[in-house]
């Protein structure tokens, strides 16, 4: 797995980092920012999945729906339950059983 950050946005409304986690053509975004001013840390965050057509390709399509169907938007919010259920996603292998359910917390509560 690789772990790389984009270069870090400064601007007047407040301040962001954006770090990702790629396995193979699948992208875990976690993005992070100071938009509630003052606290001089970067707290608010969100995470978005990706993946890759393929290996050789600059696109990238946006599958965040299909580990977060019920959050009704495109991104979610970057909490320890979200981003443990995002690692099993860019965790799982392509070839793995349909059935696999890789999101099944141990709550019993599923994410998809």
């Amino acid at each position: 797995m690789s772990i790389f950050a984009h270069e870090p946005m400064v601007l007047p409304n407040g301040n962001s980092i954006n770090v990702c986690f790629q396995q193979g053509e699948r992208i875990i975004s976690l993005a992070l920012d100071d938009s509630c001013k003052g606290s001089g840390l970067l707290f608010r965050g969100s995470i978005e999945l990706h993946r890759k057509p393929d290996k050789n390709s600059d696109d990238i399509e946006l599958c965040t729906h299909e580990v977060f169907p019920d959050q009704g938007s495109i991104v979610v919010e970057a909490t320890m339950k979200n981003f443990k259920a995002a690692m099993k996603w860019v965790e799982k292998k392509d070839d793995d059983p349909p059935d696999t359910n890789v999101w099944d917390d141990p709550e019993g509560h599923s994410q998809r």
